[in-house]
């Protein structure tokens, strides 16, 4: 972008407008680029919108047993299922499901501590299942 003296404003405008088109792109990018590694890790596809299917936190601790196999001792797997120690355990009480999600995102963001992870990048469980906040949360797994 040329300044120009006459309309100082619209180019500092047209200039702010290209910085921004240029932060989003590469943010775009860097979004595919985690959905695709996602992909590869966890051996199938996620639809464009992946970070709702990240939700339960399954995914998730996938992902961290993937790179430390063990480190993740329990994983809810759904309504009645638990996954412990590579076990799939049916249980019969019915349990509220977004707690055993938000239990599995628990597991998730401790055991990226233990892969070094410093917590201070860590996203909000509530960001996650109200799906906000998603550039924060997507910055995040790019750092696995």
């Amino acid at each position: 972008v040329e300044l120009n003296n006459n309309n100082n404003e619209e180019n500092i405008e047209e200039l702010l407008k290209e910085i921004e088109d240029s932060y989003m792109i590469n943010y775009l990018k860097r979004e595919v680029c985690v959905k695709l590694w996602l992909e590869k890790v966890l051996g199938k596809d996620l639809p464009k919108n992946f970070i709702k299917n990240l939700q339960t936190g399954v995914e998730l601790c996938n992902v961290v047993l993937y790179h430390n196999p063990g480190s993740i001792d329990t994983i809810y797997t759904n309504e009645n299922d638990i996954l412990i120690n590579g076990e799939n355990v049916n249980i019969k009480e019915a349990d509220n499901s977004t707690f055993k999600h938000k239990l599995n995102l628990i597991f998730f963001l401790e055991s990226t501590e233990k892969l070094g992870i410093n917590k201070q990048y860590q996203f909000y469980i509530s960001d996650l299942l109200q799906s906000q906040s998603i550039m924060k949360i997507v910055l995040f797994i790019e750092k696995l």
